[in-house]
């Protein structure tokens, strides 16, 4: 949490607002984010209007759960473009859906269904609100859980058979898609890391 209060970012969605208000050091974050002229937002309703300036939105104690996950990606990215939407020169917004992460780690395949559902509504509409103007990039940080088709065919219309290999990170490679201006780019071998 420190990390951000020094960063420039200018807007930050998440959960996690623990590690931000109720510190064992004692130091009140918001307060801090709040003395550099950021909002700040404390409810997902408040994700829907955006906000001019900086903004924190830290809309969990912890991770996003329950009833508050439903749809979160779609309704979080969304309000960064439209408070982002007049920057001159445009902008880089990273997109974490750690919630997958965390269904392959536990091998959840229902949820690890959910979360992948989300993801494709989200990329879906970012495909379509982004137009030809910006280029959209999906990736992952790891392959976790070594997730494989049984038979390796999935019948129409029924829920694939699946099994798991592992409960930790594999040594499968993470795909990057992209979409729009200089997609081309993005080919070939290389670390994440590149991509920023």
């Amino acid at each position: 949490a420190l990390d951000y209060v020094g960063s420039n970012i200018d807007i930050i969605i998440g959960g996690g607002s623990k590690y931000f208000d109720k510190r064992y050091d004692g130091r009140n974050l918001f307060r801090e984010f709040n003395t550099k002229k950021y909002n700040i937002e404390t409810k997902l309703s408040g994700l829907n209007r955006p906000y001019p300036g900086k903004t924190v939105a830290l809309v969990e104690k912890d991770g996003i759960t329950g009833a508050n996950s439903k749809d979160f990606l779609t309704k979080a990215s969304f309000f960064a473009i439209q408070s982002m939407g007049g920057e001159s020169g445009g902008y880089l917004l990273v997109i974490d859906d750690s919630k997958i992460e965390e269904a392959d780690s536990l091998n959840n395949t229902p949820s690890l269904t959910e979360e992948m559902l989300d993801l494709d509504k989200l990329v879906s509409n970012l495909a379509q609100q982004a137009g030809g103007e910006t280029l959209v990039l999906l990736t992952g940080n790891y392959e976790c859980g070594g997730l494989e088709l049984k038979n390796g065919y999935i019948k129409p219309k029924t829920e694939p058979e699946v099994s798991w290999h592992s409960k930790k990170p594999t040594a499968a490679l993470a795909p990057v898609f992209s979409k729009g201006p200089g997609a081309g780019q993005f080919s070939g071998f290389y670390s994440q890391a590149d991509i920023y």
